[in-house]
């Protein structure tokens, strides 16, 4: 089994189609029917899309299919930015601006 078969495995696992996949990492549509084994710049742009894909099942079948810690991360990230995101923005202080009036204050 190729790289690239074990991406469209990755695909199958996650329930989503090649459509969606092609579209979130920006590789063209049939990539991966067209070439047995992923560059690294293809592989970059499908870990950057899919942060859960355990890179050493892809390169040489070994582990499982998603990256059990990279999943947690990226949900605590998640939880993380949930939370930040309902915080409300500070307000602003009206500062009154403070101009010299001549040289020599600025000396």
């Amino acid at each position: 089994m190729n790289s690239s078969q074990r991406i469209l495995d990755y695909i199958n696992f996650k329930g989503i189609s090649k459509r969606e996949f092609y579209k979130k990492t920006g590789l063209s549509n049939g990539y991966l029917d067209k070439t047995e084994n992923l560059g690294t710049n293809m592989l970059a742009k499908i870990l950057a899309a899919y942060p859960d894909l355990n890179l050493y099942y892809i390169v040489a079948g070994v582990g499982n299919i998603t990256n059990a810690k990279m999943i947690k991360k990226v949900n605590k990230q998640k939880s993380t930015l949930h939370l930040l995101s309902n915080i409300p923005a500070p307000k602003k202080l009206n500062m009154p601006d403070i101009v010299p009036n001549n040289e020599q204050e600025c000396a």
